[in-house]
């Protein structure tokens, strides 16, 4: 046997040693009719002519996260699903279908409200007998008529469906929630239900809205697959990206799926920043495949993986390969295959619905008969640009302060990102003039950035530098009374309105007064600075000196900065630290800088003077000395000294 056939009938292995697992799937459900028909005679009783279809057989299905257990259950021991009906006839319509699914329970919630429908989708499809069609047993799709309704479901109907996931949930190895935006789900929804998950169960989550859900920062749980489709990406990266996605996509003819792999990676870095926070992340690209992200685990680097779609010889139904898709992804993850082979599988099995009839299903024994033809995956590492910027700053020999400028107790690379940023706005405050009497007001300092980042504290530190009498208030406090009380005594004011996050433009134009009206002129010789939580408004920038605002990067970002920042903590305390090892500035350099009651300056602050208590009257700062709250690299050691120079 050759190596592949020897990897082919390994991975087909494992796929059907799931005999003993249980699944359950949460989410929307639909009444699939399929009309089969015969082209019949055309209506001359309409101006138009109106062709007639003869139906020949009405086939129903239950469709959404049914179509899934369908394609499951053959794999597993149980799957159990928890969904909503109407008590109308499709509700029991719907209800037959699954019954007639053995080893499926029906266990579905019903809608309080007896006026709502049941979802249903009714698809029109005809022989392909004409000459216009080329010989086919398949049937082609003519249109589909949809019914649903979105409304978002009752709070009391929430309950008894929580009451059945928790029922199942305890007992099972795999958790899918798929979200067809049909009034069941939504984050909120879904986050109480991942509440509930224990960490011995996969999750796979399809979702529709609200993608901020799933980022670090708002989950309590890591997901093992979160999946999109191409329409998607816009949502999270943002439309113009994504319009730049498209016009690769669709301005070629023949595109590779080498061309295709080299623009998702690019889209995939973009993705990677997000901070997701699932193992895996998933796309599917239609007619160009799908791709996988993989993040980084114990400081191995995120993965990329790209697959093309795989070559369909027949014409393909209208519905779609979604569900097949999640299905055999789904198998891959519960077998324990890595990330590459799950794709290939999760395409080959997407591909293969397509294949089907539109009530029919893929199997295991279809993916055995393609599985050699199936489309093979490729590979990138996502470089971790941090760390090569780590791996810069520890190469270097000694920690000298007087490579670093200061201001009062800000300390700076003067080459950094960072301290370039706090040289231009020095010399912005140093050189600003009062606004022009033309009326155009482009004198307002504009900062902005993340909470606990440190830029309140360098503009009032900058401010104090260049002799400026200042008024430091937050915008809910801030009024014109007080602005005016502040024009007495010396020459040199400003104003420093700080914790801007939620007033409009126009707003804060108001207070700071008009540089052509009289009755705020007296206003023009004071140097208003602005600090924003979040990014300005973009209607401020043309009032905005130097025509753009200034981020100041969180403290994880400050990587040259940190050293200096680290070593002048040190310097005033009361010992006299003169050597680091290459462990303990890397432990402090990886670190996020984000807690629940502190957070960047304060934070680092904490864990500098819980080193310095951890030292006592040592001169090295080691790997021992960093307290519990700082995440170690595994694996890592102290390893050389770093000189430290004041």
């Amino acid at each position: 046997m050759l190596k592949n056939e020897e990897e082919d009938s390994s991975i087909l292995r494992k796929l059907k040693k799931m005999s003993d697992k249980r699944i359950l799937i949460v989410g929307d459900t639909a009444l699939y009719l399929s009309l089969n028909c015969k082209t019949g005679s055309t209506s001359h009783r309409s101006h138009v002519g109106e062709q007639i279809y003869d139906v020949e057989r009405i086939d129903d299905y239950a469709g959404g996260v049914y179509r899934i257990a369908r394609i499951l259950k053959p794999f597993v021991k149980k799957v159990n699903v928890v969904t909503i009906k109407a008590h109308d006839n499709y509700g029991q319509r719907l209800s037959t279908c699954v019954t007639d699914d053995e080893g499926i329970d029906d266990d579905m919630v019903t809608y309080d409200n007896p006026k709502r429908m049941t979802t249903v989708k009714v698809g029109v499809f005809r022989k392909q007998a004409s000459e216009l069609f080329p010989t086919s047993e398949r049937e082609s799709a003519v249109f589909r008529l949809d019914y649903e309704d979105p409304r978002k479901i009752s709070e009391q109907e929430w309950d008894k469906v929580m009451k059945k996931i928790k029922k199942y949930l305890p007992t099972s190895d795999l958790l899918i929630i798929r979200d067809a935006n049909r009034g069941l789900l939504d984050g909120k929804r879904i986050r109480e239900i991942l509440s509930k998950v224990n960490h011995k169960t996969k999750v796979i989550i399809n979702p529709r809205l609200e993608w901020e859900c799933y980022v670090e920062e708002k989950l309590n749980r890591n997901i093992s697959i979160l999946r999109y489709n191409e329409d998607d990406i816009g949502m999270i990266i943002g439309t113009e990206k994504m319009m730049e996605l498209k016009s690769e996509l669709g301005g070629k003819t023949t595109l590779r799926p080498t061309d295709v792999e080299k623009i998702t990676f690019e889209i995939g870095k973009l993705l990677l920043a997000k901070k997701f926070k699932t193992d895996w992340l998933v796309f599917t690209l239609g007619q160009h495949g799908a791709f996988l992200i993989e993040r980084s685990k114990n400081d191995n680097p995120a993965r990329f993986f790209y697959v093309p779609k795989n070559p369909l010889n027949k014409e393909v139904s209208h519905l779609g390969s979604g569900y097949e898709f999640i299905s055999f992804m789904a198998c891959a993850l519960l077998s324990g295959l890595p990330a590459g082979e799950s794709l290939e599988i999760a395409n080959l099995g997407g591909a293969i619905g397509m294949e089907k009839q539109v009530n029919e299903i893929a199997r295991l024994t279809d993916l055995e008969s393609r599985f050699p033809t199936r489309s093979q995956f490729y590979k990138q590492e996502f470089v971790n640009e941090k760390d090569i910027a780590i791996r810069k700053i520890l190469n270097m020999k000694k920690i000298s302060l007087k490579n670093a400028r200061e201001i009062d107790d800000i300390i700076y690379n003067p080459n950094s990102t960072y301290g370039k940023t706090v040289e231009s706005i020095l010399q912005l405050i140093q050189s600003w003039q009062p606004p022009r009497g033309d009326g155009r007001r482009t004198d307002l300092i504009v900062i902005y950035g993340d909470s606990a980042s440190g830029k309140t504290s360098l503009v009032k530190a900058i401010l104090d530098k260049c002799g400026y009498d200042t008024l430091k208030d937050n915008a809910s406090q801030i009024t014109r009374d007080k602005i005016r009380n502040h024009l007495n005594n010396s020459q040199k004011k400003a104003v420093l309105i700080d914790n801007i996050f939620d007033m409009k433009t126009d707003d804060l134009l108001s207070l700071i007064g008009d540089p052509s009206s009289p009755e705020t002129t007296d206003f023009n010789k004071i140097c208003f600075v602005l600090v924003f939580r979040t990014e300005p408004p973009v209607d401020l920038f043309n009032r905005t000196a130097g025509g753009k605002p200034f981020r100041i990067s969180p403290l994880e970002e400050k990587l040259q900065d940190l050293p200096y920042i680290i070593a002048n903590m040190v310097k005033k305390s009361n010992i006299r630290v003169t050597k680091i090892s290459y462990g303990a500035l890397e432990c402090l350099l990886k670190h996020k800088y984000r807690g629940k009651e502190l957070s960047g300056f304060m934070l680092l602050k904490k864990i500098m003077d819980d080193i310095i208590k951890n030292i006592g009257n040592g001169d090295k700062i080691k790997i021992e000395h960093i307290p519990k709250m700082v995440q170690r690299p595994n694996g890592i050691r102290d390893g050389k000294e770093i000189l430290v120079e004041y």
